[in-house]
Formats: C-alpha cells, sequence, structure tokens
C-alpha cells in the first residue's frame, strides 16, 4: 500500500538534487544579469560624457575662433602710430569700447606698447600705464612667439578679478610693437558650460598642464602635473574615454577628453564611478533580493514531504485570459525603469498598470473601480514611448477625455496596452497611433450584442494595409469583462481598433 522507505529516499534525494541545481542556475544568471546590467549603466556614462565633452569642445572651438577675429579686426584699425602717443587718442578708446558691446562676453579689449605698458582700454579712457611685462603673453612674444597666444588667468589690475585672456603681438618689420588682447568673462564661461556639464568636473587646460577655466567641480585645480593622466592620453589621441583617479580626489573616475588643435587646449569632463553606478546598485540588489528570495522558495520544496510536493504538483487551473507573454517581460522593464529613477505620482500610475496585467495572468482581472480615460491613456503613452512602441497621440475633442468608465485604471491601462502592443507587432511600420475618445449613446445592437446604453468610445487608429484581425486576448477579456466591448474597423488604409467601456452616470 504504501512506498517502501528506499524509495523515498532516492525521491528525495532526486529533489534535493534538482533544487540544487536550480539554485546554480538561478545565482549564475542572477550574476550574469548583475555584471551586464553594469556594463550597461557604464556604457551610459561614457556616452553621456562623450556628448558634454564634444559640445563643450565645440563651443570652445567657435570662442576661439571668433575671438581670434576680433583681434585680427582690432590690428587691423589701429592707428599707424608710436603707440606710445595713442595713449591720449580717444578714437582708440572708442573703437576698443565699440568692439566691446559687439561682444557680450568680453570683459574688456586692450593695447599694450612694445614696453609692455598698458596704452588703451575699452574700460576707461584715459587708461593708467599699468606695467603688463611680466604677464606671460608679453614674455612669449619677446621670445618669438608670434600667433594667439591663451594666457595663464592672472588678476586684471583694473577689474581685479581672474581672467581668460587671449593675445596677438603687433609686429612691424618683424619687431615687436606691442600686443592687442581681449579678456572673456570668466563667470560667463563657468555659468554656461556649467549648464553642459551638470554636476561632473570640467576643465580646459593648455597642452603644458596650465589650467585656462574650470568649474566648481575643479576649482582648486591650477596646473595638471606633466605625468596627469588626461596629459598623457592628449598625447596619445585626440580625443577617448578612459577610467583614473577623480580630479578633486582619490577615488576612481570616467573621463572623457578632446584635444582641440589649434591652439592646443585639452577638455576634459569626469565623473566619479560612484555616482555612475548608484542606479546599477539598485538593480542589482533588486535581482539579489529576486534570487534569494526564489532560491528560498526552492529549498523550502526540496524539504517538504512527499505528499505536499506530490499536491503542489497538481497542473493550476486554466487561467481566464492568456495575456501576451512579451507584454509581461516589456511591462517587467518599465518597472525596473521606475524603480531606479524613484518614482513619481505617474511611474506608480504605471506600475499600477503592470500589476493588472500579472493579476490578469493569474485569472483576477480586477475590473471592478471607475477610472477617467485621458489620464489613463496619458499614462500608456509613457510605457509605449519607454519600450519603444508607436507614439500614442491623445487628440482630444471638448471634454470628452474626462469621461469617466466602470473600469479600474490599472486593468483599463493594461487593455489598452495590449491593443498598442498588437497593433505595432502587426504593422511594424506603424510610427504614430491616433487616440481619440468620444460620447456614445447605443440604442440598439451596436457595438457587438452589448445591451444599449451609454459608453465611451476609445478610438486607437494608424495608417496601415496589414491585413489578418488581431486578437488582443488580454485586452478584450478585460473590457468585456467590464461590460463593454473591442471591435476593429478598417476602411481605406486606415486600421482603427475601438474599445467601448460603459460610462459612470
Amino acid at each position: 500500500m504504501g512506498r517502501s522507505w528506499r524509495a523515498d529516499a532516492l525521491f528525495r534525494r532526486g529533489r534535493r538534487a534538482f533544487a540544487a541545481a536550480a539554485a546554480l542556475t538561478i545565482l549564475l544568471t542572477a550574476l550574469a544579469a548583475v555584471l551586464i546590467d553594469r556594463e550597461v549603466e557604464l556604457g551610459r556614462a561614457r556616452d553621456l560624457l562623450d556628448r558634454r565633452v564634444l559640445a563643450v569642445s565645440e563651443h570652445m572651438a567657435t570662442l576661439v575662433r571668433t575671438l581670434d577675429l576680433a583681434l585680427e579686426l582690432t590690428l587691423t584699425q589701429i592707428p599707424r602710430q608710436d603707440l606710445a602717443q595713442a595713449r591720449n587718442d580717444a578714437s582708440l578708446h572708442d573703437l576698443l569700447a565699440r568692439l566691446r558691446e559687439r561682444m557680450p562676453t568680453l570683459e574688456s579689449v586692450f593695447v599694450v606698447d612694445g614696453e609692455g605698458k598698458l596704452v588703451a582700454s575699452s574700460r576707461a579712457f584715459p587708461i593708467p600705464p599699468y606695467d603688463m611685462r611680466q604677464r606671460e603673453y608679453f614674455r612669449a612674444y619677446r621670445n618669438g612667439e608670434t600667433g594667439l597666444f591663451l594666457n595663464e588667468p592672472a588678476r586684471g589690475q583694473v577689474s581685479r578679478t581672474e581672467n581668460f585672456v587671449a593675445t596677438r603681438p603687433i609686429l612691424s618689420d618683424g619687431v615687436l610693437r606691442g600686443a592687442v588682447g581681449v579678456a572673456v568673462l570668466p563667470q560667463v564661461l563657468v555659468s554656461l558650460y556649467g549648464r553642459m556639464v551638470g554636476d561632473a568636473p570640467l576643465l580646459i587646460a593648455r597642452t603644458d598642464g596650465v589650467v585656462l577655466l574650470r568649474t566648481d567641480g575643479a576649482r582648486m585645480i591650477e596646473r595638471l602635473p606633466e605625468q596627469n593622466e588626461i596629459l598623457r592620453q592628449a598625447k596619445a589621441a585626440s580625443a577617448g574615454i578612459f577610467t583614473g583617479t577623480s580630479l578633486t580626489g582619490g577615488d576612481r573616475a570616467l573621463h572623457a577628453f578632446r584635444v582641440l588643435a589649434a591652439p592646443d587646449l585639452v577638455i576634459a569632463v569626469a565623473a566619479r564611478q560612484s555616482e555612475m553606478l548608484a542606479a546599477w546598485r539598485k538593480h542589482a540588489l533588486c535581482i539579489g533580493a529576486l534570487a534569494l528570495l526564489a532560491m528560498a522558495a526552492l529549498a523550502a520544496v526540496a524539504f517538504l514531504p512527499r505528499g505536499r510536493v506530490e499536491a503542489a504538483e497538481t497542473p493550476p487551473p486554466e487561467p481566464v485570459m492568456a495575456p501576451d507573454l512579451a507584454l509581461l517581460d516589456l511591462l517587467v522593464l518599465r518597472l525596473r525603469a521606475a524603480l531606479s529613477t524613484g518614482a513619481g505620482e505617474a511611474a506608480l500610475r504605471e506600475t499600477d498598470i503592470i500589476a493588472a496585467v500579472l493579476a490578469a495572468a493569474r485569472g483576477s482581472p480586477a475590473a471592478a473601480g471607475e477610472a477617467e480615460v485621458g489620464e489613463v491613456l496619458g499614462d500608456v503613452a509613457g510605457l509605449a514611448a519607454a519600450a519603444g512602441l508607436p507614439d500614442l497621440t491623445l487628440q482630444e475633442t471638448r471634454d470628452a477625455a474626462h469621461l469617466t468608465v466602470h473600469l479600474s485604471p490599472a486593468p483599463l491601462g493594461a487593455a489598452l496596452l495590449d491593443v498598442v502592443l498588437g497593433m505595432a507587432r502587426a504593422a511594424p511600420e506603424l510610427a504614430r497611433i491616433g487616440a481619440t475618445v468620444s460620447f456614445a449613446c447605443v440604442g440598439g445592437d451596436e457595438p457587438g450584442e452589448r445591451l444599449p446604453g451609454t459608453y465611451a468610445c476609445v478610438g486607437l487608429a494608424g495608417l496601415t494595409d496589414a491585413g489578418g484581425a488581431q486578437a488582443f486576448a488580454l485586452g478584450r477579456a478585460i473590457v468585456e469583462g467590464a461590460g463593454g466591448a473591442v471591435v476593429e474597423r478598417r476602411s481605406a488604409g486606415l486600421w482603427r481598433v475601438e474599445l467601448w467601456l460603459p460610462l459612470v452616470q
């Protein structure tokens, strides 16, 4: 009548071996998912940093070209006379002031003579003859430099602010007669570039290591050492991304850089690795928790008495409806994204839609309730956009979108999303699905065999010649369970799927 103890022992060993193999598979799958997710997050961070440094590089290149043109223009209009005698020339001051007014990013435009004395400035007339001989650009011109020069940051003798200065020499038959320069408002560039790179530290340096400009994240850096990783990478390539030491600390960071050839500048943006992987850590915790729960369930099954296992292995009853498995996968991905970004009110409503699909899979759609059609359509449009489905656009007419129907928001959203997914699969060329909401008073057998009454008709339409009726099993089951119907119409290349939903009076 009963089984022998030997058969029971063999059964228990086999069951535990199966549970151990399944647990190992779950563990390896979870580990692979965590590692893959880490690479995905790092890839997103690399793309973001590369876009940021490219945007700053393009703007900086344009700014340098503009400053060079302004200096060339000033050189052509400086009076052909001894610059020392031009100190009292009001027209030279007016020329510099007009140039300063045309370029709001400039703090000042100035001219020095061959002795390094300040001759004219857009700031004031007359200007005191400040001594500029020790400025880096003047020493460079004395040593034979002949082109555009970006001076190391120095505090202006008039403005008392640390300036980012570009200069050109004034030469006559190879003899240095003086120099003309422009000082850029540093706070303008810091504010602009700060918006481009967000919280990531940014610095712009010459290839000899002198830092010309930096955002708050890199404020204390004045000069990069010769063996700095950014400089070494910039000597080997014109652009790149690498992992190294943070600009302002000893922790690891991801760096993106680009080199401007003329003049020789390096633009670098950094992001701490701990900040980049914050979302990944949340994902890893969720995956680890799910894996532990699954292994705990397997352990419980492995040590259940044999009779209880046989009862558990009895096939479950058929579900009320058969949801699309691809739809479930799609919504689970959306749920993970909502958890990683700190779900707000809209995201919580979207996770309710996901819960409704999962409930439908178990045969309990929980359709009782009331929902405003327009609000649910908005949530479904967000889910569809995040999943790469066609753009769902609500075409409102009067107050029709605010109609309230006899169906809870979550199952209504699940039904709408099932129809959108079905249309996208049948017609991959669909780029947009137009949604309309209208009031309908039915007096006969339309739609289908529904009783007369008032309905909200939600129409999802797209231009396509795709053939074959779509089942929309999940959507049909939810809508029909609430006393409505799903109707398809085709005419002149327009495919329209209508969800008729009983209105709340």
